[in-house]
């Protein structure tokens, strides 16, 4: 992958759930990898009726080097939105896809 597509900056954040005093689980979210490189690109948009309101839904396509020990459980911090990554493709090139999901 050409070093110069990756013109964005990502965080990728994995979650780790913790027992509170009372033992319920409380999910916390720590830095996997920062500040690293990458491409995006929209993939799709659209709008849903759900009972009476409209929900709005977007994908985007993330495009990374390699990195071992991403999974779908993760998700991506970019521009201050979070993004639940539903799929991740290796095309045999050096790079990664993250497609991934606007979390609600």
């Amino acid at each position: 992958m050409r070093g110069g597509r990756l013109y964005e900056r990502i965080e990728i954040q994995t979650a780790t759930e913790t027992a509170n005093t009372s033992g319920q689980l409380i999910r916390s979210w720590t830095a996997y990898k920062k500040n690293w490189p990458a491409y995006h690109t929209d993939v799709s948009g659209g709008e849903t009726y759900r009972g009476r309101q409209i929900s709005a839904q977007s994908n985007h396509l993330f495009v990374i080097r390699t990195l071992s020990g991403v999974t779908t459980k993760m998700r991506v911090l970019w521009g201050g939105c979070y993004y639940g990554i539903a799929n991740i493709k290796e095309p045999f090139t050096g790079e990664m896809w993250l497609e991934c999901k606007a979390a609600e």
